[in-house]
């Protein structure tokens, strides 16, 4: 086998061509690796040239190799750490130079008995402070001379380089990663927001303008992304009421809300003029050291809707009640809560505002009659869902005594009366 050596004793070390060809990051950080072995291994006039990367446990894997001979330290090989020369270069402040190891003491070593390599020149490579791994130049021969200083200093250059790619390759992995979840975190919103059944709006809270809107919020008020994106928020709200919404929104956080504390209602304006009912909240956000506010506001038009049919019906059964003299009452068997139209109210003498029971109701029976109404009702909270009873009964007032009919029907639990329960709901007419 033939030795090699450098061609001229006096070549300079190629660190132009090194540093062109580690700190092109157009290429990967392998084959780089690989180009900086092969102008070593032609600077040093060694066999081969490999980079070892520390593994788990005890065990290293070579990361590039280049050399002639595919069989010495192949790359994908994996390495007992214990049987190479880089367990003692890691260990070392400096590299670690052999031109003989035989004759110079290392015959026994394992990396010796395990790879046969008489010559080796080998530098740690550092990945943020904690070791990579090594780069080691090696032959099977040995060398006639030592290593001189300025290649021993063009080695540590290799390792100090190597290093230097391999931390820029983490930090770009690391930002891309970083930049994946980030655009993984914002589709993710993104599709929350477009999604959300209420409307949203993020505005910037120094400035007042809407900077994002979901299509909730576009089909609410009528306007097109364009329109909205910079629209001052205060211009979504009626014009005579938007500082009171001012300093409403001011507040950071909002719970859902639909009216101000007078009970004014809140209101969105559309683009056509007209005024929408809503439910509003907000929350104050920081992003990128700038402070947002996101306003979630649902239309409430259906809710207000039923409010008012609701309204106008219990006010038509009131109506009713007073012109047939009607009055009516429900108990809560386990609550003892009590309920009576403001018709019964007044048949029974008692001001609407007052604090009644159902003693202060039978307090109004005629005491010849209170027992019987007693026994009536409690009849009917025992049978549950029975044909109205009726009985007749008087009233009895500081004034008068008046004639009247109770009837009632009890009640099976519902979601309004707890299981188990019956509500009696006598009520009182003249004759």
């Amino acid at each position: 086998m033939s030795r090699i050596m450098k061609a001229d004793t006096e070549k300079s070390p190629p660190r132009d061509r090194l540093y062109e060809t580690m700190l092109n990051e157009e290429l990967e950080v392998h084959e780089r690796m690989r180009r900086s072995l092969s102008a070593g291994r032609e600077y040093l006039g060694v066999e081969s040239g490999h980079v070892q990367r520390r593994g788990d446990g005890e065990t290293d894997e070579v990361v590039a190799s280049v050399g002639p001979d595919p069989d010495l330290l192949p790359e994908g090989a994996t390495l007992d750490r214990a049987k190479t020369y880089c367990r003692r270069t890691v260990q070392s402040e400096s590299p670690v130079a052999l031109t003989d190891a035989p004759n110079e003491g290392w015959g026994d070593d394992p990396a010796y008995e395990r790879h046969g390599l008489s010559c080796y020149l080998g530098a740690t490579i550092y990945d943020r402070g904690a070791v990579y791994g090594t780069v080691c130049f090696a032959s099977r021969e040995s060398r006639p001379e030592q290593f001189d200083d300025e290649e021993t200093m063009f080695v540590e250059l290799v390792a100090r380089l190597m290093g230097r790619a391999v931390e820029s390759r983490r930090f770009r992995r690391a930002v891309a990663e970083s930049e994946r979840a980030r655009r993984s975190s914002e589709q993710k919103y993104e599709a929350l927001v477009e999604t959300a059944p209420n409307a949203i709006f993020v505005v910037d809270a120094e400035t007042g303008a809407v900077v994002e809107t979901n299509e909730r919020a576009r089909e609410l008020t009528g306007r097109t992304p364009a329109e909205l994106d910079g629209m001052p928020v205060l211009d979504l709200h009626p014009e005579r009421h938007r500082e009171r919404y001012r300093d409403l929104l001011e507040s950071a956080d909002v719970e859902s809300r639909d009216r101000f504390d007078d009970g004014t209602p809140l209101r969105v304006r559309r683009a056509d003029g007209t005024d929408v009912p809503v439910a509003l909240s907000a929350d104050e956000f920081e992003f990128d050291g700038q402070r947002y506010l996101q306003s979630v506001v649902q239309d409430i038009t259906e809710r207000r809707e039923r409010e008012t049919a609701l309204r106008r019906n219990r006010e038509l059964f009131e109506r009713t009640q007073e012109i047939a003299d009607v009055g009516g009452w429900e108990v809560d068997l386990r609550s003892g809560e009590l309920r009576m139209t403001d018709e019964l109210y007044r048949i029974l003498g008692y001001d609407p505002d007052e604090d009644v029971s159902v003693e202060t109701v039978y307090d109004r029976v005629h005491p010849a009659d209170r027992a019987d109404l007693e026994a009536a009702c409690e009849r009917l909270a025992a049978e549950g869902e029975t044909p109205s009873s009726h009985r007749e009964c008087s009233r009895t007032s500081p004034t008068a005594a008046a004639a009247r009919r109770s009837c009632g029907r009890g009640l099976a639990p519902s979601r309004r009366s707890p299981r188990g329960s019956r509500s009696p709901t006598p009520t009182a007419t003249s004759r």
